[in-house]
Order: C-alpha cells, then sequence, then structure tokens
C-alpha cells in the first residue's frame, strides 16, 4: 500500500509509518503530567524573631518528623499507600505538628484519600504545601549565665560553680521537672543539679552531665506572666571535663498537655533522660558560655 503512487505519495508515506512508531512508544501530545514524590512542606516562624531552626514538624498516624533548616522550612517525604500502616492507605484527617519544648505547639490539617493526599484541603496547597507560613509563640524564655567566664584548674582538683538560670513566663503556667536534691541540715529548700556543659568543638565526645547520685525528678509551676531565678552551686571535677569551651544550660523537662506522646517518643526513646538523647529535644534558650583553660 505505501508504494503505490496512486494512493500515498511515498514521502506521505514515511511519516505515517514514523508516527506510527512513535504512537507505541510515548505520546508527545499526552495531558498526564509527570508523577511527582509526594510530600509536605512549608515554613514555620517564631513570633520573638528568634531563629526558626530545629523546629521538630511530625505527622501523626504515619509516624514522620523532620526539623526546619535556619529559615524555619521543612520537607516531609510521603511513603506510598501500601506502605503507611493502613492496608491500601489512609483515609481521613491527620495533624501535622509543629513543636519546640518551651513554645506553644502548632498543628495544621493534612486530608488523606487511599494514602495520597485528598484533592479538598484546608491548610495545604494542591503539592502538600502549608498555604501559610506558621508561627509558634513563646511560653519561657530560659537565660543561662555562669558566675565565672573561665576558670583553670591548675593545681586544684574541684572549683566551685555557680550557674545562674532566669526564666521568664508569658501567658500561660508551665509545669517544669529538674532535677534536686535536699540540702543537708540546717540548710533548708532544695538544691538543683542537671547542669550540662556542651562542648562547642567536641560535642559527642566532651559534653558533660553534672548532677548528684541522691537527684530526683521534682515538679515546679512557673506561674504566667512572671519571672523566676534559679541557681545552682556544685564541684566542678577536673577530671570530669576537658579543656575548651563549652555553653551551659540547665536539664528542664516542659510539660503541655496537648502534646501526644507519640511525638516524644518520635524525636528519640530517650530524649528526656539525662543523657546525650536530651540534646535532641527542640528548645530554645539563651545559653551561658564557658571555658576550662588548659594547664599547659
Amino acid at each position: 500500500m505505501c508504494f503505490n503512487k496512486n494512493i500515498i505519495p511515498f514521502a506521505a508515506c514515511l511519516i505515517y509509518v514514523a508516527t506510527l512508531t512513535l504512537s507505541c512508544t510515548s505520546n508527545p501530545f499526552s495531558n498526564d503530567q509527570e508523577i511527582k514524590e509526594a510530600k509536605l512542606s512549608g515554613q514555620v516562624e517564631l513570633s520573638d524573631g528568634l531563629s526558626p531552626d530545629s523546629v521538630y514538624v511530625w505527622l501523626e498516624g504515619i509516624n514522620l518528623g523532620a526539623y526546619t533548616d535556619n529559615n524555619g522550612k521543612f520537607s516531609i517525604s510521603l511513603p506510598p499507600p501500601e506502605a503507611q500502616g493502613y492496608g491500601k492507605g489512609f483515609n481521613g484527617e491527620l495533624n501535622l505538628y509543629f513543636y519546640v519544648a518551651n513554645y506553644g505547639l502548632g498543628s495544621s490539617v493534612v486530608v488523606f484519600a487511599n494514602g495520597k493526599l485528598d484533592q479538598v484541603q484546608q491548610d495545604i496547597d494542591e503539592d502538600g504545601s502549608l498555604i501559610e507560613v506558621k508561627t509558634l509563640s513563646p511560653l519561657l524564655h530560659i537565660r543561662t549565665s555562669t558566675l565565672l567566664q573561665s576558670l583553670n584548674f591548675g593545681v586544684q582538683d574541684t572549683f566551685p560553680m555557680k550557674v545562674i538560670v532566669e526564666f521568664e513566663t508569658f501567658d500561660k503556667t508551665l509545669v517544669v521537672e529538674s532535677l534536686r536534691e535536699d540540702l543537708p541540715w540546717p540548710q533548708r529548700g532544695f538544691f538543683r543539679t542537671g547542669i550540662i556543659f556542651k562542648s562547642l568543638d567536641n560535642p559527642s565526645q566532651n559534653t558533660i552531665f553534672v548532677d548528684s547520685p541522691k537527684c530526683f525528678l521534682y515538679h515546679d509551676a512557673l506561674l504566667k506572666n512572671s519571672k523566676q531565678t534559679w541557681e545552682y552551686d556544685f564541684e566542678l571535677n577536673k577530671d570530669e571535663i576537658l579543656p575548651g569551651k563549652y555553653s551551659v544550660f540547665p536539664y528542664l523537662l516542659i510539660h503541655q498537655r496537648n502534646v501526644p506522646p507519640e511525638l516524644i517518643e518520635s524525636i528519640s526513646p530517650g530524649v528526656e533522660d539525662f543523657g546525650m538523647d536530651y540534646l535532641k529535644l527542640p528548645m530554645k534558650r539563651t545559653d551561658g558560655l564557658f571555658e576550662v583553660m588548659s594547664d599547659n
């Protein structure tokens, strides 16, 4: 048929055959969009102007989390429906939470249909991005300082230390747990412990947790719209802390009733323990700066 001059010219025949070949592999005129990786993204800001980095963003139900970058931006890739743990995928609403321990908890609603983002949403657009920047407000400001900014042990094996922690609470009374121990008679009250010296040079190796064998968790209620000061007095041991620069801050657990326990667990199983995992807990503080000088 193709070579019959009375039916189709030869050049037209070649075009016809090429068109048939293309139609078997791809359609350049198709309206189908390229399949994109499903994800949630957006931006977080803090109303007091502090850096919005390290805000923990967590999707309940599917149990996915990520930290914001220095600009407060985040991105969470969603697993395919069959990998979500709900058969063919989740159907319904899930909360996307925004968490910093001493800021009010934020949340947005994400609607799923068969494990995929539903076309009808209220807080995100069709691409899974937050429609508005999420703003978190502070519940508590924490500022730590030391009576001395540096020391050289010299021939001393121990050195007395005083750490001062100032709190400013805003529109909500907070319950805070700290490590404490009884003072010896005739002194009264409590002696707070639980100070962390985080190495600025090598955090994984040189960070020091200063507590006491007798310490235990004690509850404090920090009243709203008030200021308080706590003081920590203890002995710093030469054998326990290496020369170098450190940030200094207290061990604190700040309780908000509306924070799901699964959110805290997802950060790390040991995030509330007095150890390295505690450093993963998102909290905004002004830390004290301290340096241990070398004997050399």
